[in-house]
C-alpha cells in the first residue's frame, strides 16, 4: 500500500514495472488518500504521482528481498506545492502599439522540458508560471517574433499570489559564423576531426544537424543567443567571448551583429 501524505484527492497515479517498462494497475486503497497495488517478489517499480497545483513525484520501489507475495510493503509519498504565480504579458516601450490580439504564444518550460501553446484573441495575455522553472515566452504575430526570458523566482506562499509583468522584446536575427576543430598542435592539424554539431531551436522546439566545411566552418542564422542551443557530441556549449574550448575542440564564433571585429582565420 503507498499513503499519499495530506490526503490529497483528484491525484492521479502510475505504476510502471521499471525492468519491463510496463504499466502495472494500481487502484484506490481503504482510504481516499491510498493506492494499493500487487508487486511481485524481486522486481523493481517505479510510481508518479501527479496532481495539478502540486509538483509531480516519483518513488522508486523495490521487492528484491522479498520471497512470497504475502509480504507487504508500506511507503509514503509527500507532494510539494507548486510555487504558481500570475504573469501579464506586456511588450516593450518601442513595442507599445502592438498587441497580442491573433498571436500564438509559446510558452517553453526549460526546467521541466514541456511546451504549452496559447492562441490569444485579446489584446492582452495573463499566463501561470511555476516559480521553481526557467521559461522562454516568445509570441509570434506574422513575421514579427518577440519574446521574454524569465529566471526562477524566489517568493514564499502566502494568501497572495505573486503577480509578475513580462515585458517581451524583439528577436532580432544575426548570422553565427563559427570554426571548430579539435585543439592540435600546428603539426598535428592534419587529419584532425571534425564534429557534427546540433542545434536546438527553442521557439519551434526542434532540431537539426550541422555538419561542418573542410575547415570546421559553418554559420546558422540565428534569432538571439537565449532562443537555441548549441551542442557537440550531445553537450551543450556555452559561447562566450569569440572563441572558447569545449572538451577536446577548439571554437571560434562571430555574430555578424557582434561587436568584436574578429575574423575566422583559416
Amino acid at each position: 500500500m503507498i499513503l499519499i501524505k495530506k490526503e490529497l484527492l483528484d491525484f492521479s497515479a502510475s505504476l510502471i514495472d521499471a525492468e519491463l517498462n510496463i504499466p502495472i494497475r494500481c487502484v484506490q486503497g481503504a482510504f481516499p488518500n491510498t493506492i494499493k497495488a500487487n508487486l511481485r517478489p524481486g522486481h523493481a517499480y517505479r510510481l508518479i504521482i501527479q496532481k495539478e497545483g502540486y509538483k509531480n513525484d516519483t518513488l522508486d520501489i523495490s521487492t528484491y528481498g522479498n520471497a512470497a507475495y504475502t509480504k507487504r510493503i508500506n511507503k509514503s509519498i509527500y507532494l510539494k506545492r507548486k510555487h504558481i504565480y500570475n504573469a501579464s504579458l506586456q511588450f516593450k516601450s518601442e513595442f507599445s502599439r502592438e498587441n497580442f490580439s491573433g498571436a500564438l504564444i509559446l510558452i517553453n518550460n526549460m526546467t521541466e522540458n514541456t511546451l504549452d501553446t496559447l492562441d490569444n484573441n485579446t489584446a492582452t495575455a495573463t499566463i501561470k508560471l511555476d516559480g521553481d522553472c526557467e521559461y522562454i515566452i516568445t509570441s509570434r504575430n506574422g513575421d514579427k517574433l518577440r519574446y521574454i526570458y524569465v529566471e526562477k523566482k524566489s517568493f514564499k506562499l502566502s494568501a497572495l499570489v505573486p503577480y509578475y509583468n513580462l515585458y517581451l522584446g524583439a528577436a532580432i536575427p544575426s548570422i553565427l559564423y563559427v570554426k571548430i576543430k579539435e585543439c592540435l598542435s600546428a603539426k598535428d592539424t592534419e587529419g584532425a576531426n571534425i564534429p557534427e554539431v546540433t542545434v536546438w531551436d527553442w521557439v519551434n522546439r526542434n532540431q537539426f544537424n550541422i555538419t561542418p566545411g573542410p575547415e570546421g566552418v559553418f554559420q546558422i542564422v540565428v534569432m538571439d543567443d537565449r532562443l537555441y542551443d548549441l551542442l557537440i557530441d550531445d553537450k551543450e556549449v556555452r559561447l562566450q567571448g569569440s572563441e572558447t574550448v569545449h572538451g577536446k575542440y577548439c571554437i571560434k564564433y562571430l555574430h555578424d551583429s557582434g561587436r568584436q571585429q574578429f575574423k575566422l582565420q583559416k
